[in-house]
């Protein structure tokens, strides 16, 4: 595997992964009905 492909592929893992998080962090807000600090802690940001 070349370099770019290897680099197409790791950005795509993490691009997919970012969007995963912040679909979860926003369904668990919205099923909380607001946003705690142990939520944020729980996703580690």
């Amino acid at each position: 595997m070349t370099m770019v492909g290897l680099a197409v592929l790791v950005g795509t893992v993490l691009v997919a992964t970012a969007v995963g998080l912040v679909l979860r962090a926003r369904a668990g807000r919205v099923r909380a009905g607001r946003s705690t600090s142990a939520e944020w802690a729980r996703w580690g940001v």
